[in-house]
């Protein structure tokens, strides 16, 4: 499943806000319905060293559910400098946009691709569903 994080998902985005930084704005749009909290990417090492998606759904108060996509290392680490760099931008609360810094080399326009599902699990505060 490709995932574009568009230009307007980057001025809309809030820096280092895990529900509405740019990716998860663009992870919203790709997954309509889905009202995610949680955005990582991480090495699993029980998937032969692949990188993993993980994001976090809450399914309600205190539900939440987490479901593992395979990611390319090449498309983490895209990823990975793309957070980097816009947890560093500015945000205009008045004018409700996200404001570069400085010079911007990563945090521009891109797609990027989950693989298959690996893992999902529901959680409740405290214990497996």
């Amino acid at each position: 499943m490709k995932i574009q994080v568009t230009e307007k998902h980057i001025r809309k985005g809030i820096p280092e806000n895990c529900k509405k930084c740019a990716i998860a704005l663009a992870l919203q749009d790709a997954l309509e319905g889905y009202n995610l909290f949680d955005v990582e990417v991480t090495t699993d090492e029980d998937v032969s060293g692949e990188f993993k998606f993980t994001f976090r759904e809450s399914l309600s108060c205190n539900v939440y559910q987490w479901t593992d996509y395979t990611i390319s290392q090449t498309d983490a680490v895209n990823v990975s400098h793309f957070i980097n760099e816009f947890d560093t931008f500015g945000y205009d609360k008045e004018k409700g946009k996200s404001i570069p810094c400085s010079e911007v080399v990563h945090a521009k326009p891109f797609t990027f691709e989950l693989g298959g599902e690996i893992e999902r699990q529901t959680v409740m505060s405290g214990g497996l569903k």
